[in-house]
């Protein structure tokens, strides 16, 4: 569109498409996108960045998605066979096959998840259908919103709306 944007809303825009932690839409004049090519010089670098990572999650299906065991911060794809991925903030090591502790040359099966899953069973906690992320529901109902994008039931485990 043909509008001019105030630099404090176009801040607040970028400000706000990367604020929600599953769901990610970029900022938009007249269901026009804008494009952060065009916003950039306008924006200090640490959004810019902040919304450069948030896109590059969002471009991966939500099934896809692999976030760290540790502090859930987006890492990359998932793949079929084990591969280590690192994260950058809290440098823990992540296994792309299950999404649990990276296991370097054992399957994913034999990564030795069985403690932590019974625990949570014992307790009542639920793992995302899709990217098997593991949430414990303190309160609320049971319609969760994983940070994958992923919605499913906290009492049986399926995709919402299937149970």
């Amino acid at each position: 569109c043909a509008h001019a944007l105030d630099l404090a809303c176009l801040r607040e825009m970028f400000e706000n498409a990367v604020a929600a932690k599953s769901l990610f839409e970029p900022p938009q004049c007249c269901h026009v996108r804008v494009e952060l090519s065009i916003a950039d010089e306008h924006l200090d670098r640490v959004l810019v960045r902040e919304y450069q990572e948030k896109m590059r999650e969002f471009q991966v299906p939500a099934g896809d998605r692999v976030y760290c065991h540790s502090c859930s911060s987006f890492l990359g794809s998932h793949s079929l066979a084990p591969s280590t991925l690192r994260c950058v903030n809290c440098v823990e090591r992540t296994c792309a096959g299950c999404g649990g502790h990276a296991h370097p040359g054992e399957a994913c099966q034999e990564a030795g998840e069985g403690p932590v899953l019974d625990m949570a069973a014992e307790r009542g906690w639920q793992r995302c259908v899709s990217c098997k992320f593991l949430v414990e529901r303190r309160e609320g109902c049971p319609h969760m919103n994983c940070i994958c994008g992923a919605q499913f039931c906290y009492l049986c485990g399926s995709l919402w709306g299937k149970c």
